[in-house]
């Protein structure tokens, strides 16, 4: 047996040199058909079922030949057309796919553009069925989206990410019936033009889009007309420029709205009609639909009601038409997908027919020569993969049943500690609503007073366990985020829109356990309530800075700044008898800290302060 050997190491090599480079020549051509094939798809996008036929062969092939990109690019393509056609099951599953394919291959980029498509498919899933967990995996999305492209300097992706989550936020407005949401949607849309002037090419269709989701806030939301035509004529001179008549759609329907608010009935016409103009001549039924409806709304608003009735039947034939082309186009659906699996399955035979008369005759040389080979190493490994497969089993099953024991105790944990949050939160908005029906009994204002500051510290407690029970990470609170919600509650109380205080917010990164949260939120609760109540007395807007920074991993600065009248030149923080003040200096004691007070150019709070899961682990 010795002696052949050189003899099989030699017939080896040639064998397998021989078919390596049969199967790279045939792999690398095979990639360029698949490259080839998705390119068509592409091209014929307009029609679906065509595309998806195209997308479906590039896949199959792609796997065939473990080509990883190809197998990326089609199931994308793959998940737009489920997308398309609300089939939100199947997008979801290709989405997940192709963005673990992308992510194997190091695509970052590809990959958190798919991410946001997967964005988008929850977010119409959510608007579609008013789910409001839909809309929050939605955004859970987006924001990691942001996160990601952000550290990698990915500036489009960036700005495509928080201009997701600003049409996210616009939707749960509507789904919770909570028109805060919509404050947080614009900075959202800020946040991106901001990047996007920033950028150096220039990116139009972007740009336009920010605009036109922007006009919907100011319309909607801060009933501010002004700003509102103001970016919906930017975006109209862009999508002028560069010729994008269906942008124009959207852009005159938001117009139209605009007029509409302000019952400026003949200008809502004039741009529902534009609207439609466009729409009949590019074929679009279902933006025609929208302008029916915004035509039937302005008649009915007139009290034209004969032309409110056209509109009306306006409306129910497209409608019916839409419908029957539907109903046409999945009869036709279900036909081409009778006839693409009767067609892969007969091209499949053939293919496999061929490929095994190609390897049968390699198979059995390889097998001859491996035979002998082989045969001679079989029976002793055998007898010792058997004890050890015996021992590893044994063992294994010991450490899969403690994992599945300790899996279920941290997922009942975390279940617990969830609705333990989420019944504080509940508890907390039962005690903060029967303070708001209490005052509304209430005419002595300090009485009034203090029950809002009350229900305002009530409110900070309850945004607290409402963040713990609703982020991925029970243990943690981000605290910006925290803290703009809460500040929006403090606008909406404080004002309710008569003055325009701007509040910045500056806490990226930061997140806290419980221990820390809470108080620290309470603090925030009563400086900025303060700067509501005094700072601006005299005044119809106003600026209020909140900033959180960290000094080491420990030690943090709190700073609350406004541009209002400032404090007495002899105020003295140890002195006050306002309760909300000692209540901050008792706080920021049991945040091991100190508080301390300033007046430049209006009033300055600073609390130096632990982070108290930190300072313990380390004592």
């Amino acid at each position: 047996m010795t002696y052949l050997a050189p003899f099989y190491s030699i017939l080896l090599f040639f064998l397998a040199t021989s078919v390596q480079g049969q199967s790279l020549s045939k792999s690398k051509s095979d990639s360029t058909e698949v490259l080839r094939i998705l390119a068509q798809a592409k091209a014929v996008k307009a029609d679906r079922d065509s595309a998806f036929t195209l997308s479906k062969k590039a896949l199959a092939m792609s796997e065939a030949i473990n080509f990883e990109r190809g197998v990326a690019l089609s199931k994308a393509k793959m998940a737009g057309y489920f997308h398309a056609k609300s089939d939100y099951t199947n997008a979801v599953s290709y989405s997940l796919e192709a963005i673990d394919s992308y992510e194997k291959l190091g695509l970052t980029e590809q990959s958190l553009l798919q991410q946001l498509t997967l964005s988008t498919i929850y977010k119409n899933m959510g608007a579609e069925r008013g789910t409001e967990d839909y809309l929050f995996k939605a955004l859970e999305f987006a924001k990691d989206a942001e996160q990601k492209a952000e550290k990698l300097n990915l500036i489009i992706v960036t700005i495509e990410s928080l201009n997701n989550q600003g049409i996210i936020l616009r939707d749960l407005s509507y789904t919770q019936s909570k028109p805060y949401y919509m404050d947080s949607a614009l900075v959202k849309y800020e946040q991106a033009l901001g990047l996007l002037r920033k950028h150096t090419e220039e990116e139009p269709q972007i740009e336009q889009m920010l605009y036109n989701n922007m006009s919907q806030v100011y319309i909607e939301r801060q009933k501010d007309y002004k700003k509102a035509a103001e970016v919906l004529n930017k975006a109209v001179a862009i999508n002028f420029r560069i010729n994008n008549q269906n942008n124009l759609t959207y852009n005159y329907g938001n117009l139209s709205n605009l007029y509409l608010e302000q019952k400026d009935y003949k200008k809502a016409k004039e741009y529902a009609l534009k609207m439609l103009a466009i729409a009949q001549k590019s074929k679009r039924p279902h933006r025609a639909l929208n302008a029916y409806g915004q035509l039937k709304n302005i008649s009915e608003a007139t009290l034209q009601f004969d032309s409110a009735y056209f509109y009306s039947e306006k409306v129910s034939s497209l409608n019916d038409s839409l419908t029957n082309i539907t109903k046409s186009k999945q009869i036709a659906d279900f036909q081409t997908k009778y006839e693409t699996v009767k067609k892969d399955a007969e091209i499949n035979v053939l293919n496999r027919e061929a490929e095994l008369a190609r390897l049968r005759t390699w198979v059995f040389i390889g097998g001859l020569v491996l035979l002998s080979f082989l045969a001679l190493l079989l029976y002793n490994r055998y007898l010792l993969k058997k004890k050890t497969s015996e021992e590893l089993s044994t063992k294994n099953i010991e450490i899969e049943n403690k994992n599945k024991t300790i899996q279920s105790a941290l997922t009942e944990k975390e279940t617990l500690l969830r609705e333990i949050h989420h019944r504080v939160k509940n508890n907390l908005q039962i005690i903060s609503s029967l303070l708001n029906i209490q005052s509304s009994n209430i005419d002595d204002p300090t009485v009034l007073s203090s029950i809002q500051e009350g229900q305002s510290r009530v409110q900070a407690m309850s945004l607290i366990h409402q963040n713990l029970y609703q982020s991925e990470h029970i243990n943690d609170v981000d605290i910006e985020n925290y803290l703009k919600e809460l500040v929006n509650y403090l606008s909406d109380m404080f004002t309710g829109g008569s003055q325009k205080i701007e509040v910045e917010v500056s806490a990226k990164d930061i997140q806290f356990d419980i221990d820390t949260a809470i108080p620290l939120g309470l603090i925030v609760n009563e400086l900025v309530s303060n700067a509501y109540k005094y700072a601006f007395d005299k005044r119809d807007s106003g600026k209020i800075k909140i900033g959180i920074k960290a000094v080491n991993k420990i030690d943090y600065e709190l700073h609350v700044d406004d541009d209002g009248e400032g404090l007495p030149i002899d105020f003295d923080p140890a002195k006050s008898k306002s309760l909300g003040l000692k209540l901050v200096k008792i706080l920021s004691k049991q945040l091991r800290g100190k508080f301390s007070s300033g007046s430049d150019n209006g009033a300055n709070f600073t609390v130096f302060f632990k982070d108290i899961r930190a300072y313990q682990s380390q004592r």
